[in-house]
């Protein structure tokens, strides 16, 4: 994790604004702001993290946010992830550029990179047609990317960039891998010997 000089040295780096500021520390503050809700479709999952300073995540689901959890702590680039980082009151405008409704917004992931502040939602990809079927809040390009308008401009007066992502995205057996390896992620599980690593780091030479 960043020290706090640190993250005020990327603030400075980024140019990111007073807003942005805020609210990263907000979130590297109390995150997760709201408890985890386990559904029919889901089920709360406490994820080990070293990156995070030797901490557990509680995350909403083992097939979405798990996996994408297990992505940014295996990702170098990644140096901070904020599960359910803060909550914001967003305006949705409308064609003509009116404000048409108002929508609070709890995001599942605020990440930090030496490059960029990002915010991250995920969605089951039948949750995302169903919600874009219902509005114009979710929506989805030709190129079978999906957007959020309106949380894209709110993030973009804070000098962050938002992304939805649609759990269609995970590849089937890197999902696989990642259920298969919780047990041996845990804190709890012992180290192998230096004659095991040998013998799995020669396998991989090999092959």
């Amino acid at each position: 994790m960043l020290t706090p000089t640190r993250i005020e040295q990327l603030f400075v780096e980024l140019s990111l604004p007073e807003a942005g500021r805020e609210l990263v520390r907000f979130a590297r503050e109390h995150s997760p702001v709201r408890q985890v809700q386990s559904t029919s479709n889901n089920c709360v999952i406490w994820q080990f993290s070293r990156k995070m300073g030797n901490r557990h995540l509680e995350l909403e689901s083992r097939t979405v946010e798990a996996v994408a959890a297990t992505h940014y702590e295996d990702n170098p680039a990644c140096l901070e992830y904020w599960p359910q980082p803060f909550t914001c009151d967003m305006a949705v405008v409308d064609d003509e550029g009116r404000v048409s409704t108002r929508r609070q917004h709890t995001p599942d992931f605020l990440l930090i990179y030496e490059d960029a502040i990002v915010v991250h939602e995920w969605r089951d990809e039948a949750r995302l047609l169903r919600l874009a079927a219902q509005g114009d809040y979710f929506r989805k390009e030709e190129n079978g990317r999906w957007r959020c308008p309106a949380a894209e401009a709110h993030f973009a007066t804070l000098g962050m960039r938002y992304e939805v992502h649609s759990a269609k995205e995970h590849p089937r057996i890197y999902v696989e891998n990642v259920r298969f390896l919780e047990d041996y992620n845990r804190p709890s599980t012992p180290a192998p010997s230096a004659e095991v690593t040998e013998k799995i780091l020669g396998l991989f030479a090999d092959n």
